[in-house]
């Protein structure tokens, strides 16, 4: 099953210093998690101290709290803003086609 962690990081008003470091980190890290396929981080167009880090897994059904790799990434951004943290599960898993 392909399911999906979003951790969006509303950045404070300093700015996240050594933020880049610790997530590159913790993302080689988590590389040897089974089951991670993608890992992506996004930054909002408007406003750049604001991010998304999308986890893509494809394992079994994840618990409610999610991955480790997850929770500890939230855990070390909360010093740099507000965090939040939510797990998804694919609903309609066919692909669309483009007619």
């Amino acid at each position: 099953m392909e399911w999906l962690e979003i951790i969006k990081v509303q950045g404070a008003p300093a700015g996240y210093r050594n933020a880049d470091i610790e997530l590159l980190k913790q993302l080689n890290q988590g590389w040897s998690d089974t089951g991670l396929k993608r890992a992506r981080v996004y930054t909002r167009a408007s406003v750049a101290d604001d991010l998304v880090i999308a986890l893509t897994w494809e394992t079994g059904s994840p618990g409610a709290s999610g991955s480790t790799l997850a929770l500890s990434l939230a855990r070390a951004f909360r010093e740099h803003g507000l965090v939040d943290h939510s797990v998804w599960v694919e609903r309609l898993p066919q692909e669309v086609k483009n007619t």
